[in-house]
């Protein structure tokens, strides 16, 4: 846990092994963090910096990490058991079984990896490999009743190493996908759920995050010790 302001160190908090990503929930200031050596979520109070619950993930190899806030749910992808899953926050993270889904099946071994979500129209970004590289942007509406599936697209190559990050910018809805083999990012656009364009980073991309109020996106070049700064400038 760092200071905002300080960048100084305040806290250290034992989550388990192979932590992959942390998500937070601005609306009960929950941090989560999903551990792929132990397939299960680190649940931390923001307030107070305490570990407040572990929980399983409802698979095994858990990789990628999303936040509903509105419905204050959680989505996890379990890489190796080939699936997402969905915890319910009111009723104590249970894995809601009856929403497990299967993105871009039908290849031979489907994987999940990273997953970002929209808070503001409701979807669900997943970068999926359907044969062992990372091509594939998979689009679901999230609701009480579950995912409904919207459509699958084919972005650049993410390599068999988890591919990249997800970044979405809420003021138009525009999901960046970072392809870590090909060096570049997919664009799919918020409104018409199609490819509206890729853009070349440094070597590597793969955590990346935009910020609406600037329209700028930043991509972290894992590999080239780089981060490249891309303008929003997509249609939707």
């Amino acid at each position: 846990v760092l200071d905002g302001a300080s960048l100084g160190v305040i806290k250290t908090i034992y989550v388990g092994p192979n932590p992959t990503f942390a998500k937070h929930n601005p609306y009960t200031n929950t941090i989560f963090v999903v551990t792929y050596g132990s397939s299960s979520v680190a649940i931390i109070n923001g307030a107070t910096d305490t570990l407040q619950a572990t929980v399983t993930s409802g698979g095994s190899g858990s990789w990628g990490l999303a936040v509903n806030p509105n419905l204050n749910r959680i989505y996890v992808s379990n890489r190796d058991t080939r699936h997402i899953t969905t915890l319910d926050g009111n009723n104590n993270w249970a894995v809601l079984g009856s929403q497990i889904v299967t993105p871009c099946s039908g290849g031979s071994g489907p994987s999940p990896y990273g997953l970002e979500f929209n808070p503001v129209n409701n979807k669900l970004y997943n970068a999926c490999a359907p044969s062992g590289n990372v091509d594939t942007a998979v689009i679901y509406l999230a609701h009480a009743g579950g995912l409904s599936h919207i459509a699958n697209r084919t972005i650049d190559s993410g390599g068999g190493d988890g591919g990249g990050g997800i970044a979405i910018d809420t003021s138009n809805g525009n999901a960046f996908f970072t392809n870590s083999a090909s060096n570049s990012v997919t664009v799919i656009g918020g409104s018409s759920d199609n490819v509206v364009g890729w853009v070349s980073t440094g070597y590597d991309p793969f955590g990346a995050r935009a910020d609406p109020t600037t329209g700028r996106i930043y991509v972290a070049n894992r590999s080239g010790n780089t981060l490249t700064v891309l303008p929003n400038s997509f249609v939707p």
